[in-house]
């Protein structure tokens, strides 16, 4: 958790947004997991691909494989903890307008 909220803070303010927005959504839909049969780790391999792709996997389709477990891990851990590691709703949008200007 503490190395994921290191690296939330190098990003910037608009993916942050982005981010937090996705995962509050995504914390909130995994507590219907017992209706939708979609928890954490589903939601992390449907979603995780789509976010944590990066050119050496586009390169080579077999490194998105071996990394397949570790994106899984990563992104079922930052919904269920979403609260700990991004900003909450009320504190993201101070910090937006605080660090881009054209908000």
């Amino acid at each position: 958790v503490e190395q994921l909220n290191f690296v939330i803070k190098s990003l910037a303010s608009t993916s942050v947004v982005v981010l937090a927005e996705l995962f509050r959504f995504l914390y909130y839909a995994k507590n219907y997991e017992s209706q939708s049969k979609m928890g954490a780790v589903n939601f992390a391999i449907v979603i995780g691909p789509n976010i944590l792709r990066t050119e050496a996997e586009n390169a080579n389709p077999m490194k998105a494989i071996d990394d397949n477990k570790h994106m899984q891990t990563t992104i079922s851990t930052m919904i269920t903890h979403y609260d700990k590691i991004l900003p909450s709703q009320e504190d993201l949008y101070k910090f937006d307008r605080a660090t881009n200007p054209k908000w």
